[in-house]
């Protein structure tokens, strides 16, 4: 899918065609539109130049695909989820108020966890 982010240009219509030269619909473009068709042979598409201004939009795939899911939102979720388990050890704390030396020391342990795991994951 498309969505525009201006509207101030002149050209850059989105076209579908049926073959081609042959253009079957075109879209004018319009701040905050959204284009969605899939991306087979049966939508052929395009975008015809621009001719004055620059042309800003917002280009989206989706996909079922299981090989094609990106690895950088897996590492998301797993660093997100250390900072919640993170989050709850902080939280717990002694009669006292304080937090225990158990607690800090399991806080410290994840925290190393999850900053190798970022230098690994950027060395790929």
């Amino acid at each position: 899918s498309i969505v525009y982010l201006n509207d101030d240009f002149e050209g850059g219509e989105f076209i579908f065609a049926k073959e081609r030269n042959i253009i079957q619909a075109a879209v004018k473009p319009s701040c905050g539109l959204m284009v969605a068709f899939s991306a087979g042979k049966e939508n052929l598409h395009g975008v015809k130049a621009v001719r004055k201004g620059r042309r800003c939009a917002l280009a989206m795939w989706y996909t079922l695909d299981s090989e094609q899911r990106e690895k950088e939102r897996d590492f998301a979720e797993v660093i997100l989820d250390d900072l919640w388990k993170k989050r709850e050890l902080a939280n717990r704390t002694t009669s006292e108020g304080n937090v225990s030396k158990s607690t800090l020391n399991k806080f410290v342990e994840l925290a190393k966890k999850g900053h190798d795991d970022m230098r690994n994951h950027s060395e790929l």
